[in-house]
Parts: C-alpha cells; sequence; structure tokens
C-alpha cells in the first residue's frame, strides 16, 4: 500500500533504502550484527504494566549535543513524540507522575560526495511515580537527504508543518520517520481511559463528548455512542472525531470508525492542526492495515487532501 501513494506525495532520487526495520528484545540478537545501519529497535526493558497506564507526562527531548540544535529542531522532536504516541491509545497528561523521556543521542547531516545523510539516534523511555523502568528501547536511522521515507503519512504532514527549506525538511522528515519506528515497540495502551483527550476540556464539546465517555466506562456503550454520534458536527469534528473514532473501532463498527478518522483527519488539515491530523491518520492507517486493506479509499481521500 505504501509504494501506491508515494509518487504523488513526493518525486525524488532514492539513493539507497531502509528497507524493513526489525523490533528485537535482545541486544545480542544476529539481527542487529548483519543490519549494516543499525536499523533496528532495540527493546531493552518492556514491562506488561505499561499497557496498562492511565497516563503519560512528556518530558522536554533531551540532546546529548545541543551546539547545533535549534528551536525547530525541539519542537519537531516534540510533535513527532505525541503525534505517534496518540494512535496508541496513551493520553498525554501534564500533571501525570508517568513519564515519556525522549533522548537525541544524534541528529546530524554528514556530506557523502554529491549527497547528504541525515542521521537520527534517539532512546525512549517510560518510568513510573517509583522511577521504575516500564519500557525503553533505542533506534537510530539513517535517511538520504531527498530521499523519501518509507512512510507516506510522515513524509506528507512532516513536509506540510515543517520549514520551507528542503534541506531541514529532509531532516524533520527524518524526526518523524525515526520516532514512529523507535514506537512500534512499544506496546499499546488498553486502558479504556485513554480514550479520554485533552481536547475534551475545551467548552464548545466538554458536555457531550464527557458524558459520553462517562457513559461508555459505566458500561452503557450504546447511548454513549449515541452521545457521541451528537457530538460528531461539522464544528466539532476536529476535536471530537478521533474519540467518537475509537468508540466505533471498540464497538467493532471498523467501517464507520474509518470514515470518520478520514473525514476528521481533512478537518485537522484544514484548520491547520497538523499534530492531531497525524494522530488520527496514524490511526486509520492501522485500522486499515488490520483490515487488509479494506478502508485504502478512506485513507487515500484523506492523503489527497495532504498532497494538495
Amino acid at each position: 500500500m505504501t509504494g501506491k501513494y508515494l509518487s504523488g506525495i513526493s518525486a525524488v532520487l532514492i539513493l539507497v533504502g531502509c528497507g524493513e526495520v526489525k523490533v528485537i528484545n535482545d541486544q545480542s540478537s544476529p539481527i542487529s550484527r548483519v543490519n549494516p545501519m543499525t536499523e533496528v529497535v532495540e527493546v531493552e526493558t518492556t514491562v506488561t504494566s505499561v499497557s496498562q497506564l492511565d497516563c503519560l507526562r512528556l518530558i522536554d527531548p533531551l540532546f546529548a549535543e545541543t551546539d547545533s540544535i535549534t528551536d525547530a529542531d525541539r519542537t519537531t522532536f516534540s510533535r513527532a513524540t505525541k503525534a505517534h504516541l496518540a494512535p496508541l491509545n496513551y493520553q498525554i497528561d501534564p500533571k501525570c507522575e508517568n513519564q515519556f523521556e525522549l533522548n537525541v543521542r544524534e541528529y546530524k547531516t554528514q556530506e557523502i560526495l554529491v549527497a547528504s545523510r541525515v542521521i537520527v539516534d534517539i532512546e525512549g523511555g517510560i518510568q513510573d511515580a517509583a522511577g521504575t523502568t516500564l519500557w525503553k528501547a533505542s533506534y537510530r536511522l539513517t535517511e538520504n537527504a531527498g530521499s523519501v521515507p518509507f512512510d507516506p503519512i510522515s513524509i506528507g504532514i512532516g513536509a506540510v508543518s515543517a520549514a520551507r527549506n528542503s534541506s531541514e525538511d529532509s531532516k524533520h522528515n527524518a524526526v518523524y520517520l525515526a520516532v514512529r519506528r523507535l514506537l512500534m515497540a512499544l506496546p499499546e495502551n488498553t486502558a479504556l481511559t485513554a480514550m479520554s483527550d485533552e481536547s475534551i476540556e475545551s467548552p464548545e464539546n466538554r458536555s457531550e463528548m464527557e458524558r459520553a465517555l462517562e457513559l461508555w466506562k459505566d458500561g452503557q456503550q450504546s447511548e454513549a455512542l449515541k452521545l457521541a454520534e451528537s457530538a460528531y458536527t461539522a464544528e466539532n469534528r476536529t476535536e471530537v472525531g478521533y474519540q467518537y473514532g475509537l468508540m466505533l473501532e471498540a464497538s467493532e463498527l471498523d467501517a464507520d470508525a474509518a470514515d470518520v478518522y478520514s473525514d476528521t483527519a481533512i478537518a485537522q488539515l484544514e484548520a491547520g492542526s497538523f499534530d492531531t491530523a497525524l494522530r488520527t491518520l496514524r490511526r486509520l492507517d492501522r485500522l486499515n492495515e488490520s483490515n487488509s486493506g479494506m478502508f485504502d479509499s478512506q485513507l487515500s481521500k484523506a492523503l489527497e487532501f495532504v498532497k494538495r
């Protein structure tokens, strides 16, 4: 499916491909030894309870070298982290005792003859209130500047939201791709309360969506869906569409969820909300993959809007 969209989003020369990224739990695995670029996600620690966390607090990314890091770089790493955590259903709360921290061990561009290579070496970790590490993994991406990462969603949103300078675009697109691949190794959150979102706090949609989520947690799914459907209007779509889609998905109404995700992502792009649009598109992509491409048309519809 990926190749289907690449030509429409960007037409450039691909010098070297990253190939399939492996996730390994053993650092001594032969996979990491034969991969020439060490482009494997190495998971050092995984505790089962990480998938049951009610919330996460995001710590500002830490950089091993700060001399060449710009404010735009810091913002890109922060946005990429938040955007790629959201489809895994981790609720972001600045007051949460559990924290997610991203360490940027290396971030630079190497000149190679007439081309250049972007290197993004990152490590992510989750700790609980007691300081116990629940999850920790690392990933190193090497991407030729100007080539298309093998992920049309990240390249599309990254190009739209990044600075217009082409070299900076390439670096920031690589950040989105690297963070996404790192978080491939993080288990999806299964706590139902993860469907709540900070956007529900806005006065425009607080009442109906909060009551819908309360009904859902009380086991009244049918009534909750009716209330959420009522809240899902053209005016409120950008704020409530993602939560409504999660409800539909949890109710095994996948086709309806795909429609809601697609329309919501387009509305978010129109409003200039690139981070939330990426979150919604990523969720639609996951839903499509789990249904063997059944919702290609809904994903294509949203990606066509990205190209425009």
